[in-house]
C-alpha cells in the first residue's frame, strides 16, 4: 500500500457516485473528503483479511477489489469505484472477509471513530448503509 494525492474535488466526486453518500449535499461530502484517507494497493496486494483487527471503512475510487469469502461458493463479489467495504468490522471488530485488490487500486478510507461520529451526525447515511449490508447478506428484494 502507497499513499497518493487526490484533490477535494476528486475525493467528492467519488463519494457522490457512492450509493451510500449520494444522498448527502456537496458541503456534507466536502466535509466527509476533507476527512478519509487516500490509499493505493498494487494488483494482488490485499486491502484487509479476514480475521484481523478491524479499524476504518473504505470506499473505492478507481481500480477493482475480490471480495474473498471462505467457504462462499459461485464467483467471489467485484468491488469498482464509488463501491463500500469495511463497515461490518464497525460492529463485529473483526473483518468477515478478504479483500484483494485485482488491478491497481485507489481508495478512501476512513477509521470507524470518525466514521461513527459521521453516521451519528447524517442519519440517511445510516440508513443507506444499513440498506446496503442487508443486501448484501440477503440480496435484493424482488421487484427492485
Amino acid at each position: 500500500m502507497s499513499t497518493t494525492s487526490l484533490g477535494q474535488i476528486s475525493r467528492v466526486a467519488v463519494l457522490a457516485r457512492s450509493t451510500v453518500f449520494s444522498g448527502l449535499s456537496g458541503d456534507d461530502l466536502a466535509m466527509l473528503a476533507e476527512m478519509m484517507h487516500l490509499e493505493r494497493f498494487a494488483a494482488g496486494e490485499l486491502v484487509c483479511q479476514r480475521g484481523e483487527p478491524a479499524d476504518a471503512v473504505f470506499v473505492v475510487v478507481s481500480g477493482t477489489l475480490e471480495v474473498l469469502l471462505d467457504g462462499a461458493s459461485g464467483e467471489a463479489p467485484v468491488l469498482g469505484a464509488g463501491d463500500v467495504f469495511g463497515e461490518y468490522g464497525m460492529f463485529r471488530h473483526v473483518r468477515t472477509s478478504t479483500v484483494k485488490a485485482t488491478s491497481e487500486a485507489v481508495l478512501l478510507s476512513l477509521d470507524y471513530v470518525r466514521f461513527e461520529s459521521f453516521l451519528l451526525q447524517f442519519p440517511a447515511v445510516t440508513l443507506a448503509l444499513l440498506e446496503l449490508t442487508v443486501t448484501r447478506m440477503f440480496g435484493k428484494p424482488e421487484g427492485r
